[in-house]
């Protein structure tokens, strides 16, 4: 029988696949295709989050409790204002990358956002002119500064890695576990995203299992930029092995081509996750 401790994990999706939507009109479709969670992306709500007043991140709130819908994550956290970099030899960059993402934590926080997703590629890729040994040690400093600042916040960072076609800073699933063991902070650990997953040397079930002691969040999608199932990646592998480390985070859904309709690919995308889920269970709980 299926052990009692596993369920089907809830279901989140990013903002910004409604780009074109507002947040409460986002929040409303999301919703009424049963996702119970969104994950915010910092750049959608305001170009610099250091201007957002108060009042506004209190509408943002109401809106979100509003909708009945929980504000899992924020991810593409760098994106906006340009020039930041968290390898960069560069003090004031430095210096301002620390102050936008102090300031990111305390905006999560008073939004309920528990987790940061760091993707960010731009922000923490290293320059040929740069030493890459120091640049590594930059971008790890880094992270034990801010992974520190969120443990204080009761927050968490997960970190993406993304694949070698993408950053060349924690591109592959070993370089992520590196960068986790080296800044060795309770409050640090590891995000897993579909789509870079089936780009790694390792399969993305072994991903699963060899990191499952440090997966705090998952993206669900596929390697053509779809919703998952809407490409040829199979994801009952994906699935299963959730399941078989009884995985208890959020999975969200992210894409990004604008060729077919949001709410098209956002019904799909649940679709495809419920059936597969539906599918394991009923065989499991027939062994």
């Amino acid at each position: 029988m299926l052990n009692n401790k596993v369920s089907i994990p809830p279901m989140a999706i990013c903002q910004e696949i409604f780009k074109n939507d507002d947040l409460p009109t986002a929040c409303r479709r999301i919703r009424s295709l049963k996702y119970e969670g969104i994950e915010l992306a910092p750049f959608m709500l305001a170009r610099d989050l250091r201007a957002l007043p108060n009042a506004e991140l209190q509408v943002i709130k109401e809106t979100l409790h509003e909708c009945d819908l929980v504000p899992v994550a924020f991810h593409w956290l760098l994106a906006s204002p340009e020039g930041m970099s968290i390898t960069s030899p560069d003090p004031a960059v430095r210096s301002e990358t620390i102050s936008f993402f102090t300031h990111l934590i305390k905006v999560a926080k008073q939004i309920g956002v528990p987790l940061l997703v760091f993707g960010s590629p731009a922000q923490r890729n290293i320059d040929p002119s740069w030493d890459p040994r120091e640049s590594f040690e930059r971008g790890v400093d880094f992270f034990r500064e801010m992974a520190g600042c969120c443990g204080d916040a009761g927050m968490h960072i997960a970190f993406e890695h993304l694949g070698t076609a993408v950053t060349n800073f924690g591109a592959t699933f070993e370089d992520a576990m590196e960068i986790i063991h080296q800044v060795s902070h309770p409050a640090f650990g590891l995000h897993l995203d579909m789509k870079a997953m089936h780009a790694d040397p390792k399969t993305p079930a072994r991903q699963i299992h060899e990191g499952k002691d440090y997966l705090l969040h998952v993206h669900a999608n596929d390697p053509n930029l779809l919703g998952p199932g809407m490409g040829d990646a199979e994801i009952r592998p994906v699935l299963e092995a959730l399941i078989d480390i009884e995985y208890q985070g959020w999975i969200s859904v992210e894409t990004f081509r604008e060729d077919i309709p949001p709410l098209e690919i956002a019904a799909e995308s649940m679709r495809n996750l419920q059936d597969v889920f539906k599918s394991i269970m009923d065989v499991r709980n027939r062994d």
